[in-house]
């Protein structure tokens, strides 16, 4: 976690990028967050201090190139954990709390391996849905060479477990005679 940022900081960068300008005001952040006025508007002045907010209009400050770079991460981290939690069973409303955490605490290297299995979930999850797709669509999929032998295989688990039809062209011998 960036050294300049604690937990109220982060939820107040997350209100700023998610909320539109009108709502981007000390008072309306304090409702949602549910803590008190004076409390916000310190943070929001130690954040101008680290250079993540300009408040040169007091009533409506806003996130500086710096801070808008900072929300957006912790935005896709926070999104990418509750898809995450959601997928693997958790309840909306606690997967809401834990992602924030998860967020805030899990490495980088964490997060890129959520990203793939996000991914194969995605995918799982498309390809099941439909009884018969053409090589296009499965060529759309896999843009990504790294996950090649994973969609191999779940195509494979379509055919065995859905009795899916898959007809295929690969350009890889070894990947033809397997599967």
């Amino acid at each position: 976690m960036d050294p300049r940022l604690n937990e109220l900081k982060i939820k107040i960068l997350l209100c700023f990028y998610r909320l539109d300008k009108a709502e981007s005001t000390v008072t309306s952040i304090s409702e949602r967050l549910g803590i008190p006025k004076y409390e916000t508007s310190r943070a929001v002045g130690s954040m101008e201090k680290d250079g993540l907010v300009d408040r040169t209009n007091i009533r409506s400050p806003e996130l500086t190139g710096e801070g808008e770079r900072l929300a957006a991460r912790y935005s896709r981290r926070y999104d990418l954990a509750k898809h995450h939690l959601m997928y693997e069973g958790v309840e909306e409303r606690f997967a809401k709390d834990d992602a924030f955490y998860m967020a805030l605490s899990c490495s980088d290297e964490t997060f890129e391996v959520i990203k793939c299995m996000e991914k194969k979930f995605l995918l799982r999850e498309h390809f099941a849905r439909i009884k018969n797709f053409t090589g296009e669509e499965f060529c759309e999929a896999i843009n990504d060479g790294r996950y090649q032998l994973q969609i191999l295989k779940l195509v494979r688990k379509l055919n065995e477990e859905y009795g899916m039809t898959v007809i295929m062209v690969l350009h890889d011998i070894n990947q033809s005679l397997y599967y």
